[in-house]
This record gives structure tokens, sequence and C-alpha cells, in this order.
């Protein structure tokens, strides 16, 4: 889908602030959309928000993102927040657009900190630049688009399910889902889920990351029957010590989420 295909159109000048077409411009550069106005919270909350700057690792997400990814990492190497921030800028720039994000159990503890972190970066963003939200709980945000004053028809929306939640990949077309730390779900409802999702558009951008929990376990041998893909190590400097992120992208051919449904 074009909005989740970024292709920055560097021939177009960056037009001013004030100009209405710096929101068309933005389409084109949802990456400069997030690291102009994105605030996270540092892992010194004292600090208070600070913007959102490309790591290294987070660059080679963003220049390497394929319709069907699988990340294994490390922990704490900042691999969520720029998925999360992948998908949040699409939902506010383009009218239309559906993010499904399951989670680990129990969703109570689990959902707050994905929830809190999308918030923080619609809440950065100056309000003629971002959609109106609709609806805002603890599960979903929805953005309306349109001319102030009248009732929103275009819409786009997040959503955060548990694990077990796996009826909802069946209920809706999504363009992009997000699952994450997916060694942390219970077998049958990682099986359960991975059924749901071969009914998910093959246009539709499926990312699954986490820190295996052990060799032989469903993310890693998904990771490595991911033949024929190619395999990087990534190292970001952080306090003083090299923490290694080791990136594995699946093949279209390989993939075990690209099949059709029969």
């Amino acid at each position: 889908m074009k909005a989740l295909e970024e292709a920055p159109n560097q021939s177009q000048p960056r037009p001013a602030a004030n100009d209405p077409a710096i929101f068309l411009w933005y389409r084109q550069n949802r990456r400069a959309y997030i690291e102009d106005f994105f605030k996270i919270v540092p892992r010194d909350p004292s600090k208070g928000l600070i913007p959102f700057r490309f790591k290294p690792v987070q660059h080679d997400y963003w220049t390497t993102r394929t319709a069907r990814d699988i990340y294994v990492k490390a922990r704490q190497v900042a691999i969520s927040s720029i998925i999360e921030a992948d998908y949040t800028s699409a939902a506010m720039l383009y009218p239309g657009i559906r993010v499904l994000c399951p989670v680990q159990k129990p969703e109570e503890k689990t959902v707050p900190h994905h929830m809190n972190r999308v918030k923080t970066y619609y809440h950065s963003i100056p309000e003629p630049l971002r959609p109106r939200l609709n609806t805002s709980n603890a599960f979903s945000m929805e953005f309306g688009f349109g001319p102030p004053g009248e009732a929103s028809t275009m819409l786009s929306r997040i959503d955060f399910v548990s694990a077990g939640s796996f009826e909802a990949a069946r209920g809706g077309t999504y363009h992009f889902v997000h699952i994450t730390e997916f060694d942390s779900f219970e077998e049958q409802e990682a099986n359960a889920l991975l059924q749901a999702l071969l009914g998910v558009p093959s246009t539709a951008r499926i990312v699954i990351e986490g820190s295996p929990k052990k060799s032989g376990g469903t993310l890693h041998t998904m990771w490595k029957q991911a033949k024929g893909s190619d395999i990087r190590d990534t190292s970001t400097p952080g306090s003083g010590r090299r923490s290694t992120f080791l990136l594995r992208r699946t093949s279209q051919k390989t993939c075990p989420l690209t099949r059709e449904p029969s």
C-alpha cells in the first residue's frame, strides 16, 4: 500500500511550515514527519520527552523493510519504537489505514506501554498537521480526516489486542500488523494467530519481532525457516558497550505468512 511504501520526492522543495502543501509533502517524507515532530520518553524519564532521532538500527529497519519481516533481536535496541512510529505516522497521514497489534498476556500490563508510546507520538504533532482524534481508550485510537466541524467519513485506526484474540485478524482488512515479543505467546495462541494472518492481504505489511526465549522456539524456528534471505549484524553504541541487533528478513518465497488462504 502506498502509505506503507514511502518514496521520498526529492524533486519537490519542502513547503513552508504554514503552507497547506506541507501535509502532502510529509506523506511522501514520513521519516521527516517522525524526526520533525515525534517525541519519545528516554530511559531516564526525569529528562522529559526528547525528539525521535533515528538510531543506526532504526535507519536499517526503515531502509530495508518489506511486506513480510521477522526481526530476532537483543533487548533494548529500540526496534519496537521505530515499528510503532512507522505505522502511527502512516495512520496519521493517510485515511483508511487499519493497524492490528497483538501483544502478549496479560494485556492489562503490556498494552499500556505500547499505547502510551503511540499516544505520545500523536500528541507531539502540531494540531494543524494531525488528524482529529475520534477515539482514544486503553486499546484503540481512531483518527478522523476531513474539514473541521464536519463528521469524519475517512478514518484510520490502531487496535491493540491480546495474544488470544486471534479472531481479530480475521475480522477486518488490515494494512499493518505488528506482533511484538512473539515468543511470549502461548504455543496454541501463536499458531492460531499465524493461521489467522494468512487472510491478511499480500499488500499489507506484517512485522514479527522479539527476543527468542530458546533455540527451537516458534520465533527461532520461523527465523531459521526464512532461507534465502540476508543476515546482517548491525551494532549500535550504547552506554559504553556494543549492543548487537541481529536482523533476519524473510523473503517473499519462504515466509510462512505469504501464502494465500485456501
